[in-house]
């Protein structure tokens, strides 16, 4: 059993590590060295569902503070990420509830041309929202963001043993860490370790 644990594990983090050099990923580092310490945090004291919702929750919060209260400090360390994010969810106000559907090239032809006038410069032709939870609220309003938070708490509370790998990605995914424009790794690993966390048995 632990043998097989430990090639699942070795699996996981070379798979990781190949999706970083391959999309020029730091998100793809920092997630396996989130898990480790998530994993090891909840081998000596098991984290309740309740504060893992309550730190997806803190992080969103302060992603609306970073939208209400520009900060250059923040910009840089985000690399002016929050620009972006201010403009899908200005786009995304036009349709608060339900949301505006996929992302049309127009959209994101006007993200990359809204983030050089604000920036000054630009790398790239098009880009996409950079955060997981603001392409919901673009693409399904309000309603899919909070049914996406309800799904995610009812994982936490499965007891399953992919929710540390689950809630992991979902911190990362707040703040694609790719290089903006390049293609996102957080979507399949999200929708895998959701899936496998509510289909499997509870650890014992």
């Amino acid at each position: 059993m632990i043998e097989r644990k430990y090639k699942y594990f070795t699996f996981v983090l070379m798979l990781t590590l190949v999706l970083g050099f391959t999309f020029e990923a730091r998100g793809a580092y920092m997630g396996v060295i989130l898990f480790l310490l998530v994993y090891c945090c909840n081998r000596l004291v098991k984290i309740p569902p309740f504060i893992m919702m309550c730190g997806i929750t803190f992080i969103l919060l302060n992603q609306i503070l970073l939208l209400l209260n520009p900060s250059i400090i923040a910009d840089e360390i985000l690399s002016y990420r929050p620009t972006i994010w201010n403009y899908y969810i200005y786009e995304g106000l036009e349709n608060f509830l339900f949301g505006g559907g996929p992302i049309l090239t127009y959209v994101s032809e006007g993200a990359a041309a809204y983030y050089q006038s604000m920036i000054g410069r630009g790398v790239g032709t098009a880009y996409g929202t950079q955060s997981m939870y603001v392409l919901y609220f673009y693409e399904s309003g309000i309603i899919g963001l909070f049914l996406l938070m309800f799904i995610m708490f009812i994982v936490f509370c499965s007891k399953s043993k992919y929710v540390i790998p689950f809630f992991s990605i979902s911190v990362l995914a707040f703040m694609e860490t790719i290089k903006i424009g390049a293609v996102s790794i957080y979507g399949l690993p999200f929708t895998y370790f959701l899936v496998l966390s509510l289909v499997t048995k509870s650890k014992q």
